[in-house]
């Protein structure tokens, strides 16, 4: 992130174009960034000496005048869109690692405004205020409070509904695990979708429609004691027996996948694997055939958890702002 004196420099530096109507029409004092074409990009220069960098219609930041203790402050609105990365990186404009007054490294998220309206003046993104060594002042600075998921009791009760209701169907297709393994697609596709591919008949498409269905009713069921039985009744409709069963190849391929991208000892290109029929054969061996019933249990119990949106915990738990880490995934409101 440049300084306030930086972007001073920056302003000081572009070109103003001396008999452009266009630019003249602009607000506070516009400047050129990539040539007078780009009106879209453009860095201005407030008669209050506030400096700002504009994309389109957004004051991506904004450069406050140094304070009589010589603080400066610098508002962020970040809209996550590719033209917006690389018109960050492109005049240091990026915000997202800084060092604190104590010498600490510390992060602050990118949290996207997505609506035209909130990436104007109302709101920002961060809010940063820097001492004259452009060291972060966290205390006098902001930015979104995070959360992170908390499984709650209620969560926790209703994964453990959802187990022991498809554990008897489980039970049956562990009986056919061989023949499953058998069945199982040892190709490029048989997970990833690769490149826009397999975009018709997609594997688990029909128990992802099912589960849908069981999730709608069982929202009037939920928390209530006859929980168990709506959800032990429902994964016993043929209907979704069905779509399991004729899902469980595509659970040992998702397996064998996973394990085939994840195995750094493993040179074998996917052009090989499909092409060869030899290195196919092996490839089963080595990654399907060695899948036992319990890792096709785990699996694909929780791609039904996942399905129905009960993988992430309904809870949420603020972070202190300003940490030296981020967590992996968060959620923030503007």
């Amino acid at each position: 992130m440049l300084s306030y004196n930086e972007a001073l420099t920056a302003y000081n530096e572009a070109y103003a174009p001396p008999r452009s109507a266009i630019w003249h029409k602009m607000p506070d004092n516009a400047r050129a960034l990539k040539g007078t074409a780009a009106t879209n990009k453009a860095i201005h220069k407030t008669d209050t000496g506030v400096i700002y960098f504009r994309l389109y219609d957004t004051k991506v930041a904004e450069f406050h005048p140094p304070e009589t203790d010589k603080t400066y402050k610098v508002i962020v609105r970040y809209v996550n869109t590719p033209t917006t990365n690389k018109f960050m990186a492109d005049f240091r404009l990026h915000f997202g690692h800084h060092i604190d007054t104590n010498g600490n490294p510390v992060r602050v998220p990118y949290v996207g405004l997505s609506t035209s309206g909130s990436r104007h003046d109302g709101n920002k993104s961060a809010e940063l205020i820097y001492d004259s060594n452009h060291n972060l002042i966290t205390n006098r600075s902001w930015h979104p409070t995070l959360f992170v998921a908390r499984s709650t009791a209620q969560d926790k009760q209703t994964r453990k509904y959802v187990r022991k209701a498809i554990e008897p169907v489980l039970t049956l297709m562990g009986m056919n695990l061989a023949q499953y393994k058998a069945d199982a697609d040892m190709s490029a596709g048989f997970v990833g979708f690769r490149a826009g591919q397999y975009m018709r008949n997609q594997p688990f498409a029909e128990l992802r429609l099912q589960l849908r269905a069981i999730r709608r009713t069982w929202a009037m069921y939920s928390g209530t004691p006859e929980e168990l039985q709506f959800l032990e009744t429902a994964f016993m409709h043929e209907d979704v027996i069905d779509a399991m069963f004729s899902d469980a190849p595509n659970v040992i391929a998702s397996i064998a996948s996973h394990r085939f991208e994840n195995d750094r000892d493993n040179h074998i290109s996917w052009w090989k694997v499909e092409r060869d029929p030899e290195v196919k054969e092996k490839m089963r061996a080595t990654y399907i055939e060695p899948i036992t019933f319990e890792d096709f249990a785990n699996n694909y119990t929780n791609r039904i958890l996942r399905e129905m949106n009960l993988d992430v915990g309904t809870g949420r738990v603020a972070l202190p702002l300003f940490q030296n880490t981020l967590p992996t995934t968060y959620y923030f409101s503007v």
